[in-house]
């Protein structure tokens, strides 16, 4: 396993890879002053700012899982360290466009290795009801860093929506303790040899999880996508007042992830039940809602929903697969 660290350590560790998990959204808060500084630039052009991250997110999370069978964690660690880094700083010194959209899916690729990385760590050093709690914590950190990148990446677009960008120099502190403490992991592979767990063979229900967790992700994209042009459009509140909306359902997330471990033991078989019903009892306040203070409600509730999801979807998966193709 190589070093030995304290178990808070590596705690700490795995937890502050996760904190970078949101990390696209520092640079959502300053599209609007991008695109007045680009007024010849399509507005589509300009959302692909925010956007174009998700989709090689998508894409390294995909190529993650091949290159964990082939290069060590750490190495992985380094690259997409980075990534990140260097995508998500250096457009703060170009004035190009598409430049800056290069930079952008660098920052998606950095964030598509981290994401899948903290999780697996997680089922590479703990069990039971600690990889549980662990797999709450973990989301629940995500959901903190997601509303930290869009505070300080909106505070500094105030000044000059360059500085944006210098958002993501604050995650080289954060990078410390888990490039110098984090312990290279057993090969999984390895470690199942001559078990009941040895098989590599991801079992059909965890693709049925997975479409599951597609039509999950689609429920709620519709409030991320549609949500501020009804606020806006309804004249029901401002930009502002989006933006504490979403700041709110990050919020609610960021609990919904730390009382995962808890949650999941009161309701055992209805776990996954839970995560849609708060999904469409939020949907359905919203669309009925025509004041604030009831989209509040709404969002909060969709907020628990989206931290709990997503433990509960990579715990389950924890469950289902076998330890070797995890």
């Amino acid at each position: 396993m190589g070093k030995q660290v304290s178990g808070n350590l590596l705690k700490l560790a795995i937890l502050l890879i996760a904190l970078q998990e949101v990390g696209a959204g520092a640079a959502t808060p300053a599209l609007g002053a991008i695109a007045a500084a680009f007024p010849d630039v399509s507005p589509t052009i300009i959302q692909n700012i925010s956007t174009l991250p998700a989709l090689f997110i998508v894409i390294f999370s995909v190529l993650y899982g091949f290159m964990a069978k082939v290069m060590r964690k750490r190495s992985i660690l380094y690259l997409a360290v980075a990534l990140f880094l260097i995508g998500g700083i250096v457009p703060a010194f170009f004035d190009n466009i598409f430049v800056i959209l290069v930079f952008r899916a660098m920052v998606g690729a950095g964030i598509g290795l981290l994401y899948p990385m903290s999780n697996d760590l997680i089922v590479d050093f703990f069990e039971g009801d600690t990889r549980k709690k662990m797999i709450g914590y973990a989301f629940a950190v995500g959901m903190l860093g997601g509303i930290f990148f869009q505070m300080v990446g909106g505070a500094l677009s105030d000044i000059n929506w360059h500085y944006t960008f210098f958002a993501y120099a604050i995650s080289i502190i954060f990078f410390i303790i888990p490039l110098i403490f984090l312990p290279e992991p057993p090969k999984k592979t390895e470690v199942a040899k001559g078990t009941a767990q040895e098989s590599t063979k991801v079992p059909i229900r965890q693709y049925v999880l997975c479409i599951l967790c597609l039509l999950w992700a689609i429920c709620f994209t519709a409030i991320v996508a549609n949500g501020a042009m009804v606020v806006v459009g309804e004249n029901i509140g401002t930009g502002a007042h989006v933006g504490m909306l979403f700041s709110l359902m990050t919020l609610a997330g960021f609990f919904g992830g730390l009382f995962f471990a808890r949650l999941a033991k009161i309701l055992k078989s209805f776990s996954l039940l839970f995560t849609y019903w708060c999904v469409a009892i939020g949907m359905f306040i919203f669309y009925a809602g025509h004041s604030l203070g009831v989209l509040i409600v709404a969002m909060c509730i969709i907020g628990i929903g989206l931290g709990y999801a997503g433990s509960n979807f990579f715990n389950k998966s924890t469950d289902i697969v076998p330890f070797a193709a995890t």
